[in-house]
């Protein structure tokens, strides 16, 4: 039987048509994969794990200091970054429209060491004039490494506050994990009624929904 040789120019063509159907469906999955990401997830797992966990970490209400927390506000809780501009816009938006934005004083145990004592030191006052000024400098730390005294504070009293911000993290990590999301700043928190929400770098629809969840009767 003669073996019947394919054109090459037929080849190719096949090569091109394969490689393009599998670069499309790699750009598919990778829509779809940040739009879960990004879109609020109802919290179906821990729910009342997270309620706890939102309100034994260290956190401040993100006031200026001539403000006074709004009475009675809805609340947003926000895992923030220091130079994150989405973060610090999704703080603006929050406030103008009266929310009570709750800044979470936490970090993993992976980040920089200046970092760690920074945070543990934000933990520490819990005071959003305090955060807005490390922000606003933060090539100026608010106080010396986690293990060496900060003001009126003793190194072991500094290193208990990185420890509860430290834990504090890896609380929120699990519930938002067991609920199909890897936790990462911004990440938002949020209730519906009594339904927990999260949204892990929302985007703006995202926030548009917990406005509404927050906002809904007000």
């Amino acid at each position: 039987m003669a073996h019947v040789v394919q054109k090459p120019a037929t080849y190719i063509a096949v090569l091109v048509i394969t490689a393009a159907c599998a670069l499309a469906g790699i750009f598919s999955m990778s829509v779809v994969t940040l739009r879960l990401r990004a879109a609020p997830q109802v919290v179906a797992v821990d729910k009342a794990a997270l309620g706890a966990a939102l309100e034994a970490s260290p956190w401040f209400a993100l006031t200026a200091p001539d403000e006074e927390t709004p009475t009675n506000a809805p609340v947003l809780w926000l895992l923030t970054a220091l130079q994150c501009p989405r973060c610090e816009e999704i703080e603006a938006r929050a406030k103008r429209l009266g929310m009570e934005v709750r800044v979470l004083a936490t970090t993993p145990r992976s980040a920089a060491p200046a970092l760690q004592a920074a945070v543990a030191e934000i933990a520490r006052r819990r005071s959003g004039a305090v955060f807005q000024d490390w922000r606003a400098r933060p090539t100026l730390a608010i106080p010396s490494p986690v293990g060496v005294t900060s003001g009126d504070v003793g190194p072991a009293a500094l290193a208990g506050y990185a420890e509860w911000s430290h834990a504090s993290y890896e609380r929120l990590a699990r519930v938002t994990q067991a609920n199909g999301a890897r936790l990462a700043p911004p990440a938002l928190f949020w209730q519906r009624g009594r339904e927990w929400r999260i949204a892990v770098k929302p985007d703006d629809e995202a926030f548009r929904s917990a406005r509404r969840d927050l906002t809904a009767g007000r």
